[in-house]
């Protein structure tokens, strides 16, 4: 039997999506190194797992400043190889089996797939198009006619897509679909009530972000919001205010904004079996909530609260010195006015943070 898409009951629900198959989908795994395609332009690099999957990272190949990038071949899209677990991946993911067209030269005629509506920074949601599905079905296929019994390509809800072909199976992140691109509007079982105002928005982390910038606006400025608006062509959830402004929110970390209480004391961070530990006195906090934040030009930032933060970062170009840095962080709500291509002037807010270094260690591969 076949398993249940993620979510579901045990009980057998005929009514349920079930995942698509692919008979003997393991013949496509790639276990060997020797076995991953060579194409000039894309380089095979770190393996990584998702589950009982795993994969074999590929990227496009970048060249030195003055030296011309080699590019593949055939148009080929670079995406992440599947070395085992074809099947696992799509018995946990996928959802519906694309078709594709008989011809490459047909592809300019297929019409873009959305899988998840929501704001993206390039458009109205997560899909495929043309471009990308002809770039994938040629990795998978390499130059020649399309082997349509070996070629197989899997929409999954994690907003991936998985392609097999004669060269192996192959998994790439969705691109942003813009909304010129197609005249599908959002179904109705995407929009989400958010303030009285329905949205088509299925991003969890979007509507957060949503909703923090609505309550930090509440708070801190005059404005009182009076009206929605879903603008396909921007990509954006616009509001209207009762005094006549539009704005939307912007994208941005969805951290937990505490008083300066939760902040104050001794933290600790646990990186290769190694604790490492910062601690913030009442004098390291320099900024209120409420106030503004070093305003540069036409941009303000107003403290909503604090968190502790710990990075890892990598110093590659000065002998690969890496360090643990504990950052005290003051997640503000941004604000800069932008204009768009009408001339009309909106506001762009979004809730992110700045940070301090308040302790820095440095780390001996």
């Amino acid at each position: 039997m076949q398993a249940k898409l993620p979510g579901t009951d045990d009980v057998e629900q005929p009514d349920q999506p079930r995942p698509p198959t692919i008979e003997n989908s393991e013949q496509y795994a790639l276990p060997k190194k020797a076995d991953l395609p060579d194409i000039p332009g894309i380089v095979w690099g770190l393996f990584d797992t998702d589950g009982e999957t795993r994969y074999v990272k590929g990227d496009t190949l970048t060249s030195p400043a003055g030296v011309d990038t080699e590019q593949p071949p055939h148009g080929e899209l670079p995406a992440n190889a599947v070395v085992e677990g074809v099947g696992a991946y799509i018995e946990s993911y996928g959802i519906e089996e694309i078709e594709i067209p008989d011809y490459y030269s047909r592809f300019s005629d297929f019409e873009p797939v959305i899988n998840t509506w929501t704001t993206t920074a390039t458009g109205i949601g997560y899909g495929i198009e043309q471009n990308m599905l002809r770039g994938l079905v040629r990795l998978a296929n390499g130059s020649g006619r399309i082997d349509h019994d070996k070629t197989h390509v899997i929409l999954c809800e994690n907003d991936t897509v998985l392609v097999t072909g004669p060269r192996g199976a192959f998994i790439k992140d969705l691109w942003g679909i813009k909304g010129d691109r197609t005249d599908e509007e959002p179904p109705a079982d995407v929009y989400q009530n958010v303030r009285g105002f329905s949205m088509p928005e299925e991003n969890e982390t979007a509507l957060e972000k949503t909703e923090a910038v609505l309550d930090a606006l509440e708070t801190y400025t005059d404005y009182e919001v009076s009206e929605y608006q879903f603008n396909r062509d921007r990509g954006k959830h616009i509001f209207h205010t009762t005094c006549g402004r539009e704005f939307y929110p912007r994208g941005g970390p969805i951290l937990e904004a505490g008083p300066a209480s939760s902040v104050v004391g001794e933290h600790t961070y646990d990186y290769r079996g190694t604790t490492y530990s910062a601690t913030v006195e009442p004098e390291d906090i320099d900024h209120g909530i409420g106030d503004t934040i070093a305003p540069m030009i036409q941009t303000t930032k107003t403290v909503l609260g604090y968190t502790v933060d710990w990075k890892i970062r990598d110093y590659v170009f000065s002998g690969n010195a890496r360090c643990v840095d504990a950052i005290l962080c003051y997640v503000t709500l941004t604000h800069t006015p932008a204009e768009n291509s009408e001339g009309d002037v909106y506001l762009d807010y979004a809730v992110n943070s700045q940070g301090e270094i308040i302790e820095s260690y440095d780390l001996d591969d």
